[in-house]
């Protein structure tokens, strides 16, 4: 392919043959160092391994970072488990008999289920997708244990209101049946 650059040099032509020689000289050094340049960007063929082996092994670090930050969210819902299991044990359930046996079945159920995923986990040795599972598992888990304790929790606290408002007026009845004794 020829190039024409006399359009371009009849715009701004040099007014003598020294001048031109000169913008010629320049011309040619700067083909020179993109030749040059080219070389040096075709002699390195290794570099692109080394930009794909860096990026290899980012990507395994954030997995392997990943991993442990489920495996920390797995021990947090399990830590959180094990604390609803203790207050559950704490609190009195003598009101709620029906409601306490069907806790404690699905409760069962849930620590079996929980037992099942740890000797997974313990077999497994870095599979990626059942860890997932395995903590979306148990944050469904501990949603649903989180919301039969605040349900329970509300429970006891309208137990309380309706105590408290049974002992007012019991207290306004004798006061009524004092005064009518004095009057």
């Amino acid at each position: 392919m020829t190039l024409d650059i006399r359009p371009a040099l009849s715009a701004s032509a040099p007014d003598s043959i020294d001048a031109l020689r000169e913008m010629l000289g320049s011309l040619e050094a700067q083909l020179v160092a993109l030749y040059e340049e080219k070389e040096e960007w075709s002699a390195r063929p290794g570099e692109p391994d080394e930009t794909l082996t860096a990026l290899y092994e980012d990507k395994q670090r954030l997995s392997a970072r990943t991993i442990a930050e489920l495996r920390a969210s797995v021990d947090s819902f399990s830590a959180q488990l094990a604390e609803f299991y203790q207050e559950r044990e704490q609190q009195d359930t003598g009101a709620h008999t029906g409601n306490s046996e069907e806790l404690q079945t699905s409760l069962q159920s849930f620590e079996a289920q929980l037992d099942a995923l740890y000797a997974e986990r313990a077999d497994a040795t870095d599979e990626h997708a059942e860890a997932l599972e395995m903590v979306a598992s148990l944050a469904s888990q501990v949603a649903s244990l989180l919301e039969e304790r605040d349900d329970l929790a509300a429970q006891i606290i309208r137990a309380v209101q309706e105590l408290q408002a049974t002992k007012k007026r019991a207290r306004e009845m004798v006061n009524v049946v004092l005064e009518q004794s004095f009057a």
